[in-house]
């Protein structure tokens, strides 16, 4: 284990790290970003079945319009968002909010060849006005990035883990649903790592805490909708990228694989719409269940940034 070095601002967070899980947890967010890719934002699925007649086994080139220049084995820009975390918390061997936003400013500054969303455009506008609030953006983007916050995160309190991913979330993010959407996920992988069921789990999370009264609603949508075949969930539940319609997919997809977990990322891929925050999502769940090893070693060796990823890692000490 690892002691880092003092934290860069004062109410940084300097965690002790080195966990197979917490390497699982930052390696899943970008495969299963990566194996979205293909048929990310395309919610026409007789589309999707035309453009990946075979279905989702290996990582795809875009076939969007979101993601021109990039290839197989690239990523979102969801997946390029969490590389800038997982660098910056590589770089600064500390997390706080302050010092995040200053390094994903940064990056966009470098006008880099990643999408950039209305949650982004809106809050780096208010930035550039000297407002430094985030956007009123409802998201589950900013949820699906979480995983390697938390994966250095991992060996401090739960409190000081659900702080750290309110905070990274409210960054950028201003609906109270992100943030709340957040700390459930944070405290379901916490059970799961304990080894509790995904129901359970989910369950559990729901009940320890007070959320808004919107995400209870979108949470039992999902699990409502077990009783339904995957074409009228996937309808009825919704593809987009607010969190009213992602959440409760992400909880039908997760209920309905969670002994499958290949077979559940490439269902979801199929499903279209913003399936890359729900699989980063997704992806976290089976990490911290400790089936990561399940899913194509192809998947891991196939990403182009491997090496960066590795690379963090290393330092990191995982």
């Amino acid at each position: 284990m690892n002691n880092f070095n003092t934290p860069e601002s004062e109410g940084a967070v300097v965690p002790i790290v080195s966990n197979t899980v917490d390497r699982d947890m930052v390696l899943v967010t970008f495969v299963a970003d990566s194996v979205c890719l293909g048929s990310h934002w395309i919610y026409d699925r007789d589309q999707i079945t035309e453009c990946l007649p075979d279905g989702v086994s290996a990582l795809e080139a875009p076939r969007s319009g979101y993601h021109g220049g990039k290839g197989a084995g690239d990523l979102t820009h969801h997946g390029d968002q969490a590389l800038v975390l997982l660098e910056s918390l590589t770089k600064r061997k500390s997390w706080s909010q302050e010092n995040w936003l200053e390094d994903w400013k940064a990056y966009w500054a470098l006008d880099p060849n990643s999408y950039k969303d209305s949650a982004t455009s809106d809050t780096l506008a208010n930035h550039e006005k000297g407002i430094h609030n985030p956007s009123r953006s409802h998201d589950f983007s900013a949820v699906s990035r979480l995983g390697p916050l938390l994966a250095f995160l991992s060996d401090t309190a739960l409190d000081e883990q659900i702080t750290g991913a309110r905070s990274y979330v409210e960054a950028t993010h201003g609906d109270p649903l992100v943030s709340d959407s957040a700390e459930w996920l944070v405290r379901t992988l916490y059970l799961l790592r304990k080894g509790v069921g995904f129901r359970d789990a989910f369950e559990a999370a729901v009940e320890q805490r007070t959320y808004t009264q919107e995400f209870g609603i979108s949470y039992r949508k999902g699990v409502r909708a077990l009783k339904k075949s995957a074409d009228e969930s996937i309808s009825g539940l919704g593809q987009s990228c607010n969190i009213s319609n992602a959440l409760p997919l992400t909880v039908w997809m997760a209920l309905t694989y969670e002994d499958h977990p290949v077979e559940m990322l490439q269902h979801n891929a199929l499903a279209g719409g913003d399936n890359a925050a729900r699989g980063m999502v997704l992806g976290l769940l089976i990490a911290a269940q400790g089936k990561f090893d399940q899913l194509p070693e192809s998947w891991t060796q196939g990403l182009n940034t491997l090496a960066r990823i590795n690379q963090a890692l290393e330092e990191l000490g995982k």
